[in-house]
C-alpha cells in the first residue's frame, strides 16, 4: 500500500516522476504506475493501488483533463475525500472538480522551497495524518544574507526604501 497515488496522463510522465521523487524525499511511499507486475491486468492493478492509497494527487494538465482514466481516478479519490489536485499547466479543471482547491504549480521544476509546493506538502501531510511534521524543511540558501528570508527581505527592503524617501 502506498501513501500517495499519482494520477496523471502519460504525456505528463516527466512531471509525474518529478512529483513522485519529491514526495519520496519526504519519506512517503508513492505509486505512479511505472511498472505493472506480470500476471496483473492494468485496470485491476491500478484499482488495487487506488483503493489502498491514503492520498491521491491528480496532476491536471491540458492532456489529463481529456483523459477518462484520470477523471475516473480523481472521482474515486474525491468520493473518498482523499483527492489533492495540482495544476501543472495553464488549464481548467474538468467539470465536477472545480469546487476542490488545487495547487497552482504550472511550470514547477522541483524547487522544494516554492511556497505553493510547501502548501501542497502540508495538504498531503494532513491526509496522511502527519500534520506536516514529517515535511523536510528546504535547504538553506547561501546566496546572500537575506536569501530565503521571504518576508524579512521585503521588510528590510521596504524600510530601506522609506529611509531613502526621507
Amino acid at each position: 500500500m502506498s501513501d500517495i497515488f499519482i494520477s496523471y496522463n502519460k504525456q505528463d510522465k516527466a512531471q509525474a516522476e518529478r512529483f513522485a521523487r519529491a514526495f519520496e524525499s519526504q519519506g512517503w511511499s508513492v505509486f505512479w504506475d511505472k511498472a505493472i507486475p506480470p500476471g496483473k491486468t492494468f485496470d485491476q492493478y491500478l484499482n488495487e493501488q487506488l483503493q489502498a492509497a491514503k492520498c491521491v494527487v491528480v496532476l491536471w494538465s491540458q492532456a489529463s483533463v481529456q483523459s477518462d482514466w484520470v477523471k475516473d481516478e480523481a472521482q474515486r479519490a474525491a468520493q473518498r475525500k482523499i483527492l489533492v489536485p495540482v495544476f501543472i499547466d495553464e488549464t481548467a479543471s474538468p467539470l465536477g472538480f472545480g469546487r476542490i482547491e488545487a495547487a497552482e504549480l504550472a511550470g514547477w521544476q522541483g524547487d522544494t522551497t516554492d511556497g505553493e509546493y510547501r502548501n501542497l506538502l502540508k495538504a498531503i501531510a494532513a491526509l496522511l495524518g502527519s500534520g506536516g511534521a514529517g515535511i523536510t524543511p528546504p535547504e538553506p540558501s547561501d546566496s546572500g544574507p537575506l536569501a530565503g528570508a521571504g518576508g524579512k527581505r521585503a521588510y528590510w527592503l521596504g524600510g530601506l526604501a522609506a529611509l531613502v524617501a526621507l
